[in-house]
Protein backbone atom coordinates (compact mmCIF):
# COMPACT_ATOMS: atom_id res chain seq x y z
CA UNK A 1 0.00 0.00 0.00
CA UNK A 2 3.06 2.38 0.96
CA UNK A 3 4.81 1.82 -1.82
CA UNK A 4 1.49 2.13 -4.31
CA UNK A 5 0.91 5.62 -2.63
CA UNK A 6 4.49 6.45 -3.21
CA UNK A 7 4.25 5.73 -7.02
CA UNK A 8 0.99 7.48 -7.33
CA UNK A 9 2.30 10.62 -5.51
CA UNK A 10 4.90 10.90 -8.40
CA UNK A 11 2.47 10.48 -11.35
CA UNK A 12 -0.42 13.24 -9.50
CA UNK A 13 0.04 16.51 -9.23
CA UNK A 14 2.07 19.41 -7.10
CA UNK A 15 2.14 22.93 -5.00
CA UNK A 16 -1.04 27.91 -1.36
CA UNK A 17 0.29 31.38 0.44
CA UNK A 18 1.75 33.34 -2.26
CA UNK A 19 5.27 35.21 -1.82
CA UNK A 20 6.82 38.46 -3.63
CA UNK A 21 8.77 37.26 -6.13
CA UNK A 22 12.82 38.12 -5.22
CA UNK A 23 13.99 38.69 -8.73
CA UNK A 24 18.08 37.46 -8.70
CA UNK A 25 20.52 38.65 -10.74
CA UNK A 26 22.46 36.38 -12.60
CA UNK A 27 26.18 36.16 -13.43
CA UNK A 28 27.01 36.37 -16.70
CA UNK A 29 25.60 34.47 -19.40
CA UNK A 30 25.08 30.62 -18.82
CA UNK A 31 27.24 28.23 -19.87
CA UNK A 32 26.05 24.85 -21.76
CA UNK A 33 26.93 21.60 -19.41
CA UNK A 34 29.46 20.71 -22.08
CA UNK A 35 30.89 23.39 -24.46
CA UNK A 36 29.68 22.56 -28.04
CA UNK A 37 32.52 22.16 -30.43
CA UNK A 38 32.70 24.88 -33.29
CA UNK A 39 30.66 23.72 -36.03
CA UNK A 40 30.76 25.73 -39.73
CA UNK A 41 27.15 27.88 -40.06
CA UNK A 42 24.87 26.14 -41.80
CA UNK A 43 23.15 27.69 -45.07
CA UNK A 44 19.55 28.00 -43.56
CA UNK A 45 16.80 26.50 -45.77
CA UNK A 46 14.12 29.06 -46.53
CA UNK A 47 11.03 28.36 -44.93
CA UNK A 48 7.74 26.82 -47.22
CA UNK A 49 4.84 28.68 -46.63
CA UNK A 50 2.22 26.46 -45.13
CA UNK A 51 -1.25 26.83 -47.79
CA UNK A 52 -3.82 27.50 -45.54
CA UNK A 53 -7.10 26.25 -47.01
CA UNK A 54 -10.83 28.37 -46.97
CA UNK A 55 -12.31 28.14 -43.81
CA UNK A 56 -8.83 26.35 -41.68
CA UNK A 57 -7.14 27.87 -39.34
CA UNK A 58 -3.48 27.34 -38.90
CA UNK A 59 -2.75 26.74 -34.94
CA UNK A 60 0.72 27.35 -33.70
CA UNK A 61 2.85 29.06 -31.23
CA UNK A 62 4.01 32.56 -31.49
CA UNK A 63 6.53 34.23 -28.96
CA UNK A 64 8.31 37.28 -29.67
CA UNK A 65 11.31 38.56 -27.82
CA UNK A 66 10.41 40.59 -25.01
CA UNK A 67 6.35 39.28 -24.67
CA UNK A 68 6.07 38.79 -20.78
CA UNK A 69 3.24 36.49 -19.29
CA UNK A 70 1.84 34.73 -16.65
CA UNK A 71 1.32 31.22 -15.72
CA UNK A 72 -1.00 29.71 -13.22
CA UNK A 73 -1.65 25.99 -13.01
CA UNK A 74 -3.95 24.74 -10.16
CA UNK A 75 -4.03 20.74 -9.43
CA UNK A 76 -6.27 18.35 -7.44
CA UNK A 77 -6.04 14.96 -6.75
CA UNK A 78 -7.87 12.70 -4.89
CA UNK A 79 -7.89 8.72 -4.44
CA UNK A 80 -9.18 5.79 -2.24
CA UNK A 81 -7.30 2.56 -1.68
CA UNK A 82 -9.38 -0.43 -0.19
CA UNK A 83 -7.29 -3.43 1.04
CA UNK A 84 -8.76 -5.72 3.55
CA UNK A 85 -10.96 -3.85 5.80
CA UNK A 86 -8.56 -0.82 5.54
CA UNK A 87 -9.14 2.04 3.84
CA UNK A 88 -6.83 4.79 2.47
CA UNK A 89 -7.95 8.75 1.39
CA UNK A 90 -5.53 10.04 -0.33
CA UNK A 91 -5.22 13.73 -2.19
CA UNK A 92 -2.88 15.89 -3.22
CA UNK A 93 -3.11 19.90 -4.56
CA UNK A 94 -1.01 22.22 -5.94
CA UNK A 95 -0.93 25.51 -7.41
CA UNK A 96 2.35 27.45 -9.44
CA UNK A 97 2.23 30.68 -11.04
CA UNK A 98 5.67 31.55 -13.06
CA UNK A 99 6.81 35.45 -14.68
CA UNK A 100 7.78 33.84 -18.23
CA UNK A 101 9.35 36.51 -20.36
CA UNK A 102 10.89 35.64 -23.82
CA UNK A 103 14.50 36.64 -23.82
CA UNK A 104 15.59 34.79 -27.15
CA UNK A 105 12.94 33.59 -29.58
CA UNK A 106 12.53 32.57 -33.67
CA UNK A 107 9.10 33.66 -32.98
CA UNK A 108 7.39 30.04 -33.96
CA UNK A 109 7.17 27.48 -31.50
CA UNK A 110 9.06 27.51 -28.27
CA UNK A 111 11.15 30.23 -27.48
CA UNK A 112 15.32 29.16 -26.69
CA UNK A 113 16.06 31.45 -23.77
CA UNK A 114 13.48 32.77 -20.93
CA UNK A 115 13.48 34.21 -18.02
CA UNK A 116 11.33 32.47 -15.49
CA UNK A 117 10.20 33.95 -12.14
CA UNK A 118 8.53 32.05 -9.40
CA UNK A 119 6.07 33.54 -8.35
CA UNK A 120 3.81 30.60 -6.02
CA UNK A 121 4.79 27.37 -6.41
CA UNK A 122 3.42 25.34 -3.18
CA UNK A 123 2.21 21.85 -2.86
CA UNK A 124 -0.33 20.21 -0.54
CA UNK A 125 -0.60 16.51 1.01
CA UNK A 126 -3.28 14.75 3.29
CA UNK A 127 -4.24 10.86 3.30
CA UNK A 128 -6.97 11.10 6.06
CA UNK A 129 -10.56 13.04 4.65
CA UNK A 130 -10.57 14.92 8.37
CA UNK A 131 -6.79 15.81 8.77
CA UNK A 132 -5.71 19.25 7.72
CA UNK A 133 -3.29 19.34 4.57
CA UNK A 134 0.47 19.39 5.08
CA UNK A 135 1.52 22.43 2.89
CA UNK A 136 4.99 22.73 1.50
CA UNK A 137 6.43 25.44 -0.55
CA UNK A 138 9.17 24.34 -2.95
CA UNK A 139 12.66 25.90 -2.57
CA UNK A 140 12.24 27.23 -5.85
CA UNK A 141 9.38 29.71 -4.76
CA UNK A 142 10.22 33.12 -4.92
CA UNK A 143 13.82 33.11 -6.76
CA UNK A 144 14.69 33.66 -10.72
CA UNK A 145 15.83 31.57 -13.29
CA UNK A 146 16.79 31.26 -16.94
CA UNK A 147 15.29 28.62 -18.96
CA UNK A 148 17.47 27.69 -22.26
CA UNK A 149 16.82 25.37 -25.19
CA UNK A 150 19.80 23.18 -26.46
CA UNK A 151 19.27 20.90 -29.48
CA UNK A 152 15.69 18.73 -28.07
CA UNK A 153 16.74 19.59 -24.62
CA UNK A 154 16.44 22.34 -21.78
CA UNK A 155 18.59 23.17 -19.46
CA UNK A 156 17.89 25.60 -15.88
CA UNK A 157 20.10 28.26 -14.37
CA UNK A 158 20.76 30.67 -11.32
CA UNK A 159 22.82 33.09 -10.04
CA UNK A 160 24.91 29.82 -9.26
CA UNK A 161 25.27 28.19 -12.33
CA UNK A 162 23.28 25.13 -13.25
CA UNK A 163 20.67 24.87 -11.41
CA UNK A 164 18.63 21.97 -12.73
CA UNK A 165 20.27 19.21 -10.32
CA UNK A 166 18.85 21.80 -7.74
CA UNK A 167 15.35 22.36 -8.48
CA UNK A 168 13.93 18.77 -10.36
CA UNK A 169 10.35 19.93 -9.80
CA UNK A 170 10.86 22.98 -11.45
CA UNK A 171 12.32 21.73 -14.04
CA UNK A 172 9.46 18.96 -14.92
CA UNK A 173 6.87 21.59 -14.50
CA UNK A 174 8.59 24.25 -16.91
CA UNK A 175 9.65 21.19 -19.48
CA UNK A 176 5.57 21.44 -20.78
CA UNK A 177 5.58 23.44 -24.13
CA UNK A 178 2.18 22.09 -25.33
CA UNK A 179 3.04 22.36 -29.63
CA UNK A 180 2.99 18.63 -29.71
CA UNK A 181 -0.63 18.77 -28.67
CA UNK A 182 -1.64 20.97 -31.85
CA UNK A 183 -2.68 19.49 -35.45
CA UNK A 184 0.19 19.18 -37.52
CA UNK A 185 -1.78 20.93 -40.77
CA UNK A 186 -4.53 23.27 -40.75
CA UNK A 187 -7.54 22.23 -39.56
CA UNK A 188 -11.06 23.54 -39.96
CA UNK A 189 -14.15 23.58 -37.45
CA UNK A 190 -15.29 19.66 -36.79
CA UNK A 191 -12.15 18.38 -37.62
CA UNK A 192 -10.01 16.07 -35.14
CA UNK A 193 -6.31 15.07 -34.51
CA UNK A 194 -4.54 12.51 -31.85
CA UNK A 195 -1.63 12.90 -30.06
CA UNK A 196 0.02 9.66 -28.08
CA UNK A 197 -0.25 9.43 -24.07
CA UNK A 198 3.34 10.66 -23.98
CA UNK A 199 3.05 13.58 -25.84
CA UNK A 200 -0.09 14.40 -23.23
CA UNK A 201 1.28 14.35 -20.65
CA UNK A 202 4.79 15.43 -21.13
CA UNK A 203 3.36 18.73 -22.10
CA UNK A 204 1.66 18.99 -19.56
CA UNK A 205 4.60 19.15 -17.08
CA UNK A 206 3.72 15.64 -15.67
CA UNK A 207 6.07 12.64 -15.38
CA UNK A 208 5.38 9.57 -17.24
CA UNK A 209 4.54 6.89 -15.33
CA UNK A 210 6.14 2.94 -17.00
CA UNK A 211 3.94 1.07 -19.25
CA UNK A 212 2.21 4.22 -20.32
CA UNK A 213 -0.36 3.13 -22.97
CA UNK A 214 -3.38 5.41 -24.64
CA UNK A 215 -3.78 8.70 -26.48
CA UNK A 216 -5.63 11.68 -26.78
CA UNK A 217 -7.91 13.23 -29.66
CA UNK A 218 -8.18 16.37 -30.15
CA UNK A 219 -11.46 18.29 -31.71
CA UNK A 220 -11.67 22.50 -33.17
CA UNK A 221 -15.04 23.41 -32.19
CA UNK A 222 -15.15 26.76 -33.48
CA UNK A 223 -13.18 29.83 -34.21
CA UNK A 224 -15.21 33.32 -31.97
CA UNK A 225 -13.65 37.04 -32.76
CA UNK A 226 -9.82 35.02 -32.71
CA UNK A 227 -10.01 31.84 -30.28
CA UNK A 228 -10.21 28.95 -30.98
CA UNK A 229 -12.59 26.26 -28.39
CA UNK A 230 -10.54 22.69 -28.86
CA UNK A 231 -11.89 19.80 -26.95
CA UNK A 232 -10.30 16.75 -26.34
CA UNK A 233 -10.75 12.94 -24.96
CA UNK A 234 -7.88 11.11 -23.41
CA UNK A 235 -7.81 7.37 -21.96
CA UNK A 236 -4.89 6.16 -20.91
CA UNK A 237 -3.16 3.18 -18.67
CA UNK A 238 -0.15 2.33 -16.94
CA UNK A 239 1.53 -0.19 -14.40
CA UNK A 240 2.00 0.45 -11.07
CA UNK A 241 5.15 -1.63 -10.77
CA UNK A 242 6.00 -4.95 -8.65
CA UNK A 243 5.62 -5.82 -5.80
CA UNK A 244 1.91 -4.69 -6.46
CA UNK A 245 1.60 -4.23 -10.23
CA UNK A 246 -1.76 -3.18 -10.20
CA UNK A 247 -3.27 -1.86 -13.16
CA UNK A 248 -4.25 1.96 -13.33
CA UNK A 249 -5.97 4.03 -15.81
CA UNK A 250 -7.15 7.22 -16.22
CA UNK A 251 -10.25 8.68 -18.56
CA UNK A 252 -11.06 12.18 -19.04
CA UNK A 253 -12.01 15.30 -20.86
CA UNK A 254 -11.29 18.88 -21.15
CA UNK A 255 -11.39 21.84 -22.99
CA UNK A 256 -8.41 24.20 -24.22
CA UNK A 257 -8.97 27.99 -25.64
CA UNK A 258 -5.69 28.90 -28.06
CA UNK A 259 -5.59 32.66 -29.62
CA UNK A 260 -5.37 31.79 -33.20
CA UNK A 261 -4.16 35.31 -34.96
CA UNK A 262 -1.61 35.53 -31.87
CA UNK A 263 -0.66 31.98 -31.71
CA UNK A 264 -0.82 31.86 -27.71
CA UNK A 265 -2.37 29.40 -25.72
CA UNK A 266 -4.98 31.36 -22.97
CA UNK A 267 -6.49 28.62 -20.78
CA UNK A 268 -7.24 25.21 -19.78
CA UNK A 269 -9.83 23.24 -18.10
CA UNK A 270 -9.79 19.14 -17.76
CA UNK A 271 -11.00 16.52 -15.38
CA UNK A 272 -10.33 12.82 -15.33
CA UNK A 273 -11.57 8.93 -13.33
CA UNK A 274 -9.15 7.51 -12.06
CA UNK A 275 -8.87 3.24 -11.56
CA UNK A 276 -6.81 1.78 -9.26
CA UNK A 277 -7.12 -2.50 -9.88
CA UNK A 278 -10.15 -3.36 -8.33
CA UNK A 279 -9.89 -1.63 -5.29
CA UNK A 280 -9.09 2.11 -5.76
CA UNK A 281 -11.17 4.81 -7.25
CA UNK A 282 -10.26 8.56 -7.68
CA UNK A 283 -10.14 11.88 -9.72
CA UNK A 284 -7.91 14.36 -10.92
CA UNK A 285 -8.54 17.61 -12.31
CA UNK A 286 -6.40 20.64 -13.78
CA UNK A 287 -6.79 24.41 -14.66
CA UNK A 288 -4.60 26.69 -16.11
CA UNK A 289 -4.89 30.53 -17.10
CA UNK A 290 -2.23 32.41 -18.72
CA UNK A 291 -2.24 35.94 -19.27
CA UNK A 292 -0.11 38.18 -21.86
CA UNK A 293 1.40 41.52 -20.71
CA UNK A 294 2.78 44.17 -23.23
CA UNK A 295 6.29 43.56 -24.95
CA UNK A 296 9.14 45.09 -23.07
Amino acid sequence: MRLLIALLLAAACQNSPATQVETQPLVGKPQDPKPAKPKQPAKAKPKRPVVVPPGAYLLQYRFPEGLIYDETTVRDFYLELVSGDKRVVYRVGSKESFRRTIVESSGDGPPEVERVQVVQMVRSVTQSATEDANEKVDAAQGRSFVWRKRGDDWFLYDSAGDAGGRFPRLVERLRNWREARLPPKPVKPGESWEVTAKAFLETAGQPLPPELQGSARFKLEEVTDGVARITFTFGYRWASGPPTNMEMSADGEGVWRFDVKNGRELGLEMKSTILAGDSGKGRASQKRTVEYGAKR
